[in-house]
């Protein structure tokens, strides 16, 4: 049975991702690269944000792993058509979760704490 994500879903699973990480928790990609993997297969764990939150909601570290640096929309996009998760039929809503994965992912990568990213994502959708 697939997951559903919703937009509310969403939020509240990126806010329990900063309370169990902390607020300051800012993510280091592994490597040389800056590149950011929603699943470490080394340590068998998630990585960024966006495979943080998909993991606790359920999706397998193997489901994440054949999308490991996969770009937050492409990533629920794919999970959705290989039926693991269920987004809203709204477009609407799908935009705004789309919007929400895109803006904290973006934050993320670019070295802005989890709780910074978040809490700049919500504002930054409830002001659009």
């Amino acid at each position: 049975m697939a997951i559903d994500v919703t937009y509310q879903i969403l939020v509240d699973k990126l806010r329990e991702a900063v309370a169990d990480r902390g607020g300051d928790y800012v993510y280091q990609p592994p490597g040389p690269t800056d590149e950011c993997f929603n699943w470490h297969q080394d340590t068998d764990t998630p990585g960024c944000i966006v495979g943080y939150v998909f993991h606790a909601l359920g999706v397998s570290g193997n489901a994440l792993s054949q999308y490991a640096g996969a770009a937050s929309s492409f990533l629920t996009r794919n999970l959705e058509l290989d039926g693991i998760i269920k987004l809203p039929d709204s477009e609407a809503h799908r935009s705004l979760i789309s919007m929400l994965l895109y803006t904290v992912q973006t934050e993320q990568d670019t070295g802005t704490s989890w709780g910074r990213a978040v809490d700049g994502a919500i504002t930054a959708i409830a002001d659009a």
